[in-house]
């Protein structure tokens, strides 16, 4: 007398579909060192977002792949925090004023970019900001031009106070946002 198959369960073939997936998962995850091949012939630039108005050049847009592998060149600095931001698990960086800018923490198993947006909206966060630059404005019209350049009014700063403040271009469009510290009246 044959054997007769025995069918599986809806639970096991779940169970069977959660193992393939956790192990097919973990291969998507480890890190690959091969170069990616491109058919750049055949890449187009999508995006949801009218961007028709904006006078942005298209290579600052992210515009996914490049042709190009990005050296990090002996005038990349570290800044003097960054031994801080890798013991705080820092795993992704770019470069930004030649210095390494610290730009991921929490890897994308674990949530990625999310979590830290929603720590910073709901918590607090510290961050690595030796990358920015200091300049100094003075001069007769230094007043006049800081106050035509950023959002805020200038002449309400009062002296050895610091502000957040937007530095806009002529269109009013956002170039940056420092923090301004009103050094002498």
């Amino acid at each position: 007398m044959p054997k007769k198959k025995k069918k599986k369960s809806k639970k096991n073939k779940k169970k069977n579909k959660k193992k393939n997936k956790k192990i097919k998962s973990k291969k998507a995850k480890s890190p690959s060192m091969r170069v990616e091949k491109v058919d750049y012939s055949k890449l187009k630039h999508e995006t949801s977002v009218d961007q028709s108005d904006r006078h942005v050049p298209y290579n600052l847009r992210q515009s996914g792949p490049t042709k190009v592998e990005m050296l990090i060149s002996t005038r990349v600095r570290k800044s003097p925090y960054w031994h801080l931001s890798m013991k705080a698990g820092c795993w992704r960086a770019t470069v930004y004023n030649r210095i390494y800018h610290p730009r991921g923490y929490v890897k994308p198993e674990k949530g990625g970019a999310m979590v830290e947006y929603e720590a910073i909206k709901k918590h607090v966060t510290m961050w690595n900001v030796a990358v920015e630059r200091q300049i100094r404005v003075k001069g007769p019209d230094a007043e006049k031009f800081t106050d035509y350049v950023i959002t805020r009014d200038a002449t309400k700063i009062s002296p050895m106070r610091a502000r957040y403040v937007i530095l806009c271009n002529y269109k009013g469009g956002v170039l940056n946002d420092p923090i301004l510290l009103r050094y002498l009246r």
